[in-house]
């Protein structure tokens, strides 16, 4: 049990508020690109 433990707490974001933003914000344009992408990618297949 220990284990599950100290992985759970190693997925606790250890980052600053601020900086959690700002990563949130980058994965949420990551996102998009890629959503943007997969769009065009059909329209030319």
């Amino acid at each position: 049990m220990e284990g599950g433990r100290t992985q759970i707490c190693l997925l606790q974001p250890r980052t600053s508020p601020f900086c959690h933003g700002k990563i949130l914000k980058l994965v949420f344009e990551i996102e998009r690109l890629c959503l943007h992408a997969l769009v065009l990618g059909r329209r030319l297949g």
